[in-house]
């Protein structure tokens, strides 16, 4: 089952134009389709989301805790790959949460 869009609106109207949105992204876009009512997301649907919404900062949370720091590295990778597919003209930033971070809004 896929998400457009308009499934997705109320999110985007949600976050619109937010300066930092902190957003859960536990498992891998096929993670998402296995575990679909397990009520957590991916970095590509909030990716997809701060776009349409004109989010400026991205910080993905809620790790899958079977992955070690390489396995979260490689998701930020791939993610900053689909943003620049998605517009690679894009100012969002993309970063991932880890403990000890320190955010000032």
């Amino acid at each position: 089952k896929e998400l457009s869009i308009d499934a997705l609106q109320i999110y985007i109207d949600f976050f619109n134009n937010a300066d930092l949105v902190i957003f859960d992204a536990q498992y891998t876009f096929f993670e998402n389709f296995e575990k679909e009512d397990w009520g957590h997301s991916n970095v590509f649907t909030g990716i997809d989301i701060a776009l349409e919404a004109g989010v400026k900062r991205l910080v993905f949370t809620h790790h899958e805790p079977t992955y070690n720091d390489k396995q979260l590295w490689e998701n930020l990778e791939k993610a900053k790959d689909y943003l620049d597919t998605q517009q690679s003209n894009s100012n969002l930033q993309l970063e991932l949460a880890f403990e000890g971070l320190s955010i000032k809004i």
